[in-house]
């Protein structure tokens, strides 16, 4: 209950503050909307007709649609995303119960669920890998216990939560033979591994080179690993002849190192002890070797599903201690326990901090969003758009050719992420010169209407028009 609270309590805190971003938040308010209506999840944030298996592949995400029959509201997702986080204490506490003194275990889940990443994830909205936190804990428990059937059932609905699970199922498949280190092996072991490592790398290869080229002719647009080649083939190549290039990027540049340092430091280095740790690195070499920078570093959501790993794995690897390691851990509990906490609160207060220091931004972004109408184009700056996809066609700028009735941004926000990466500034400009006029200003919040402006059109900018 209380990671509950903590992680919806963030979430609608810059509801609050009117910081609705429409990378991811938007997005998957349009996606979930759709399929709360049983409709194809068209997202408009991300273009015209844009289908989102063009981009991800998610279909997990469905099942917060039931939440929009109770509430349509975008708060709801944000408690859904809440309990799915949460709901990864159940298999982390079992597993825990078994490795660790009873009296460290409660305090060790708190604090491993109250960590940087899994914080950091629900700091950022909503996004789909909140699944996989969920998933992958459950798939370590029953790694852990050689339970066959919630290991099977964990691995498939992981390959829904994104396109790329399917690597970490094959590790799992891997895992299930090296662990535990002297057990002796039977035939069913063997069948299960290849199984898993059959079925991950099938999945992948079919999701990312038949599934997603089937809605964007492009192809799948997240093979950036430009250091070892153009395209997966030759990319796979270089990788596979060139191990020490590959050694090389994976702390190379020195934001790599941090990242890889953040991770590992607050769990004492536990992690390496254990062959858990193998379920790591499919993650972190698709993020390390790629091209895009934002992978590389500590913010966003990129390290939750690490994290949960981690700390499984550090449980593990400090079953595997000495007795005298352990016992002297055990003495320091209280030391080791006030000082992680420390940093975990000090933490979340200086992301609440960063927060409030925006509270009367939000009065503006509010009276903005009051000024435009429902079933009304809106192209929003990104901490605005998820305000409007429940009543009216909203988009980003530089995404769309559709019509457009309205613009609202805040000016001094920073590019919108978007193919063409405009500043406020930029998109203030390309509105004046296409006949916007300015119709509103408070504060740093501006919204333009469009000269031909008509009224409001639920067929063409209603929130299911594409």
């Amino acid at each position: 209950m209380l990671c509950v609270v903590v992680y919806a309590g963030f979430g609608l805190f810059r509801v609050r503050l009117f910081i609705l971003n429409g990378y991811d938040l938007g997005i998957f308010d349009q996606i979930v909307r759709h399929y709360a209506h049983f409709q194809v999840p068209y997202v408009t944030l991300k273009g015209d007709d844009y289908n989102i298996f063009a981009d991800h592949f998610h279909p997990i995400v469905a099942t917060w649609g039931v939440l929009y029959w109770v509430w349509d509201d975008v708060r709801m997702l944000i408690i859904g995303q809440a309990v799915v986080v949460a709901a990864a204490v159940f298999p982390l506490k079992r597993f825990v119960t078994r490795h660790l003194p009873m009296p460290f275990a409660k305090t060790f889940v708190a604090l491993a669920m109250l960590g940087w990443p899994i914080v950091s994830l629900v700091n950022f909205d909503v996004h789909e890998i909140a699944f996989g936190v969920l998933l992958l804990a459950w798939i370590l428990d029953s790694l852990d216990r050689r339970a066959v059937i919630p290991l099977l059932i964990s691995c498939v609905l992981l390959l829904f939560v994104r396109e790329d699970m399917g690597a970490i199922v094959a590790t799992a498949g891997v895992v299930w033979v090296l662990s535990p280190w002297r057990r002796r092996r039977h035939w069913r072991d063997w069948a299960l591994s290849a199984g898993l490592v059959i079925g991950g790398l099938a999945a992948f290869v079919l999701i990312t080179g038949v599934v997603i080229p089937h809605f964007d002719a492009g192809g799948y647009a997240y093979w950036d690993y430009g250091a070892f080649g153009s395209g997966a083939g030759p990319a796979l190549v270089g990788m596979v002849t060139q191990p020490w290039k590959v050694l090389w990027l994976m702390f190379w540049p020195p934001v790599k190192t941090l990242t890889w340092l953040a991770l590992l430091l607050p769990l004492g280095l536990l992690p390496c002890r254990s062959p858990y740790f193998l379920m790591v690195l499919p993650i972190m070499l698709e993020r390390m070797l790629a091209g895009r920078e934002n992978l590389w570093g500590l913010s966003f959501h990129y390290n939750a599903p690490v994290w949960i790993i981690l700390v499984f794995a550090a449980v593990h690897g400090f079953g595997g201690l000495g007795a005298g390691w352990r016992s002297r851990l055990a003495a320091r509990r209280r030391l080791i326990t006030g000082v992680a906490w420390a940093i975990i609160v000090g933490v979340a207060a200086t992301l609440l901090v960063t927060e409030a220091i925006s509270d009367s931004d939000g009065a503006d972004r509010r009276a903005g969003a009051a000024q435009i109408p429902a079933n009304t184009c809106v192209v929003a700056g990104n901490r605005l758009a998820a305000g409007f996809v429940a009543t009216n066609r909203v988009t980003v700028p530089g995404v769309s050719d559709h019509r457009q009735d309205f613009y609202i941004l805040d000016m001094k926000t920073p590019p919108t992420a978007s193919p063409l990466n405009w500043t406020a500034a930029q998109t203030y400009d390309k509105a004046i010169a296409d006949g916007f006029q300015l119709v509103f200003v408070q504060g740093t919040v501006v919204v333009l209407r469009a000269g031909d402006y008509q009224g409001p059109d639920a067929a063409q900018c209603g929130p299911f028009a594409r």
